[in-house]
């Protein structure tokens, strides 16, 4: 297995990426093939090199999916994907490992959602579980939260195929290539998880200042909403038991 670990830059302060980096060199994993900043802010030159990690900067913001995009021109085998507002303990790396290495096929991360059965709101008014509101060990989910999320190469590829098949604005997919990952992942038959808290595995929320959250976005959740039923409808009859609904 070899891991590239990519994490997007737009408009965080910048103390947050050092701090990520040096968490994940402090004790690096053995399959740690690179760590790759791209950079989404055209305003901020981060230079070529910053801390251990390959920079790219963009000359304007290509948005959320460029992450999964980037990946699939490079040549390790497993990615995880890290927002620059949270930090993960050194450990957490290979714990990711460990479990892909258990669960191959599976989207995995450290929050998540189950979708809510019946409802026209499934992504909203469904089961979201974070550090306060999930089990202890591992979680069975539909959406892997693209905060932190890590998986198999090809399961990119996927993703994007997906994507052709889904009706509607490029600005709806800016900010849902989570939830495509992570659908795409249940309808090909497979199923995504939370892994468990503790035992070396842990996180830290950092500065938030700088940006607007994407979390506070006009729509944002309305799209989240949409693109839950676009990919079912998509789909198409059957959905229920593929979801396991």
């Amino acid at each position: 297995m070899s891991i590239t670990v990519i994490m997007l830059h737009y408009k965080r302060p910048l103390k947050n990426l050092e701090v990520i980096v040096d968490s994940l060199l402090s004790k690096p994993d053995s399959d740690l093939r690179e760590i790759v900043i791209f950079n989404n802010d055209p305003d901020v030159d981060l230079g070529h090199e910053f801390r251990g990690a390959t920079v790219i900067n963009a000359g304007r913001n290509f948005f959320i999916p460029i992450r999964h995009a980037l990946a699939l021109a490079l040549e390790s085998t497993h990615y995880l994907f890290i927002d620059d507002d949270i930090a993960i303990s050194p450990r957490t790396l290979g714990i990711f490992r460990e479990w892909a290495d258990k669960l191959p096929e599976a989207i995995l991360g450290l929050f998540g959602v189950r979708l809510a059965v019946g409802s026209e709101k499934l992504y909203t008014e469904g089961e979201h579980l974070n550090y306060k509101t999930r089990p202890r060990g591992l979680a069975e989910v539909d959406i892997v939260v693209g905060r932190v999320h890590f998986c198999r190469a090809d399961k990119l590829a996927q993703a994007f195929q997906w994507r052709n098949r889904i009706p509607g604005t490029a600005d709806k997919h800016r900010f849902v290539e989570d939830i495509v990952l992570s659908l795409a992942n249940r309808f090909s038959g497979h199923h995504n998880f939370i892994i468990p808290l503790g035992s070396g595995v842990d996180f830290r929320e950092l500065p938030p200042e700088g940006a607007s959250s994407v979390c506070e976005m006009e729509g944002l959740w309305q799209g989240r909403n949409e693109i839950v039923l676009d990919m079912i409808r998509a789909y198409g009859e059957g959905y229920e038991d593929a979801l396991g609904l």
